[in-house]
């Protein structure tokens, strides 16, 4: 007998992650802009700078590809492209280079505490460092790069610290939840054992053929199927809420609503049954 379990509705991993904030030292940022202060003037007025200025950025087929029939350039498309290379093969690297150590750190120690809310005894620094070595394909300095986030900033003259920290945050927040994937797919395999141990799919019955024989011959009685069922009661309490939910949607008169409350009342019904009152399938 294959086991139809109704599976609540999964919040994927990464939507367990909030927006976070990253916590960064400001003078390391405004050593950055300091250092960069040519790539970043070049960056921020990007839109204003000569033809010539722009295509010192961009490759000749990349300034070909944008030039019509007769010769004239798409200076908006240039100056896009222009925009995307500065930020991305020149200033992106750098940023990131700068904040890589802190990144990690901070994501980890999130996750980590995260963690021994459920596991309390992995509190220590041995368990830090297994939750490292787990999840390194998503701390990378090449992987937090390449997460796809557009740097946003308001038209100005001059890049101060404070301008940084909304892209920052985001990359944090993204780096974080990768690492929640990373997890979600490296417990799956456990998950499917645990299922496969309490739902064995593999079984042909969950009936002893003994019970299966004398129900045919009608010499197996209503009190025996209860007392089975009872002895069991992971098991049939799922199964009984999956046959009772899929009665309840298959009737086209009850409302969704309806169907709702229904459904909520077998569950405490079943409940009661089967984890509350022991003695509830004898009094049935």
């Amino acid at each position: 007998m294959r086991h139809k379990l109704d599976v609540p509705t999964i919040i994927h991993p990464r939507q367990r992650v909030p927006e976070l904030t990253f916590a960064i030292d400001l003078k390391k940022l405004q050593t950055f802009i300091e250092v960069n202060a040519r790539l970043l003037t070049d960056f921020l007025n990007i839109a204003r700078l000569p033809m010539e200025s722009l295509t010192k950025y961009l490759d000749q087929e990349t300034i070909s590809a944008n030039s019509g029939l007769g010769g004239e350039y798409d200076t908006q498309q240039i100056i896009q492209d222009a925009s995307d290379i500065v930020w991305s093969k020149h200033l992106k690297p750098k940023l990131i280079n700068i904040v890589h150590s802190d990144i990690v750190n901070q994501a980890i120690t999130f996750t980590h505490e995260q963690h021994i809310n459920e596991v309390p005894f992995e509190e220590g620094i041995e368990s830090r460092s297994r939750l490292m070595d787990l999840v390194a394909d998503a701390i990378t300095i090449e992987e937090i790069a390449s997460q796809p986030i557009q740097f946003i900033i308001k038209p100005t003259y001059q890049l101060v610290p404070e301008d940084l920290l909304p892209y920052l945050n985001q990359l944090f927040t993204e780096t974080v939840r990768n690492i929640f994937e990373i997890l979600y797919e490296l417990e799956a395999p456990l998950e499917n054992a645990l299922y496969r141990f309490y739902f064995n799919d593999a079984v042909p019955t969950k009936f002893s053929l003994d019970m299966l024989e004398r129900y045919q011959q009608g010499t197996c009685t209503m009190d025996e199927i209860v007392s089975w069922a009872h002895a069991r009661p992971d098991f049939w309490m799922q199964e009984l809420l999956a046959n009772a939910n899929r009665t309840i949607e298959r009737d086209p008169n009850v409302s969704a609503d309806e169907k709702l409350t229904q459904k909520a009342a077998c569950y405490q019904l079943l409940k009661n049954i089967f984890l509350t009152d022991s003695t509830g399938l004898d009094q049935q």
